[in-house]
């Protein structure tokens, strides 16, 4: 009798414990009790606008548009009944925060350029560098050390040094706007060097070199970096006409090939940020040459 009443005692605990368990998993999947069963169509279209969405993140720094595409992809989730445990939708919300949060501190650090690039305009060269010099560490340690601004805010470091007189100092600043930090770069690929700073950016840096070896008495070497500038600034243009068909083509990225599933706040943002940039070019410095990314997005002035 014992045998038997344990035998059915633990066999029918076992069972009911067992039951609950598999209720309770049910409803954590979906919510009401039903399993989720993922549609591995659904999951390719959102991998692909979550890849894209990285791409805009962190290889072309274009946040507005990258919030877009995670908006869009959290709510294709939300309308399969993807469960908030999945893996998918830990990543888009976790991608979507640090977008937010490099957003954030790009239009903080463009403040502080702002800031800068009114001391130096009354000649308040050693405050100007302390701003330029706090919204590099800012972008640098929030957003990435390969960030195309971060040549852009070296330039405009050895520009008040020119204006101070310190020749050498703006050398060694605008060196290392051109070529990154050595140990920075160890690891990176030719392409990716490439991507770091602008065809105008570079253009800056060699024509402001130059100006320093013109100064020097070094002129066979400032016209070597004059023409490498003009090569860059021809390459510019071409990448602006590149830039405009990229454009076009953002227009149709929630187009059939996403199963006319995207989000309406995802076409929203990407209608938002398809009509700006990230970084918006500012005159500043002598005769309005030096440009700067500033963060904010009114499109590109030159």
């Amino acid at each position: 009798d014992n045998d038997n009443g344990n035998g059915n005692g633990n066999g029918n605990g076992n069972g009911n414990s067992n039951s609950n368990a598999d209720g309770r998993l049910m409803a954590e999947v979906d919510g009401g009790g039903k399993p989720f069963q993922e549609d591995s169509q659904v999951t390719k279209r959102i991998e692909r606008l979550l890849g894209r969405a990285n791409r805009a993140h962190t290889r072309t720094y274009r946040y507005e548009h990258a919030i877009g595409y995670y908006l869009a992809a959290l709510e294709m989730l939300t309308m399969e009944g993807y469960p908030e445990s999945h893996q998918l939708v830990t990543k888009a919300v976790r991608k979507l925060n640090d977008c937010h949060h490099a957003q954030s501190s790009l239009k903080n650090s463009a403040n502080i350029v702002k800031m800068g690039i009114r001391h130096e305009n009354r000649g308040e060269f050693v405050r100007a560098l302390k701003m330029y010099t706090i919204a590099y560490r800012i972008r640098r340690d929030a957003l990435s050390k390969f960030h195309p601004s971060l040549p852009v805010l070296l330039n405009m470091l050895g520009s008040v040094q020119v204006k101070r007189g310190e020749l050498k100092e703006a050398m060694q600043i605008y060196e290392l706007a051109l070529n990154g930090r050595p140990d920075d770069m160890k690891s990176v690929s030719e392409r990716r060097k490439a991507e770091m700073i602008h065809p105008n950016t570079k253009s800056v840096t060699l024509r402001d070199m130059g100006m320093i070896y013109e100064r020097w008495g070094d002129d066979a070497k400032a016209l070597q970096l004059y023409e490498e500038s003009l090569a860059f600034v021809i390459k510019n243009r071409q990448e602006e006409i590149t830039a405009r068909i990229e454009k076009d083509d953002a227009s149709s990225a929630f187009g059939p090939e996403d199963g006319g599933e995207s989000s309406k706040v995802g076409k929203s943002f990407l209608a938002r940020s398809r009509s700006s940039i990230d970084a918006e070019y500012v005159s500043c410095g002598d005769e309005g040459e030096m440009e700067v990314y500033l963060g904010t997005s009114n499109g590109m002035q030159h």
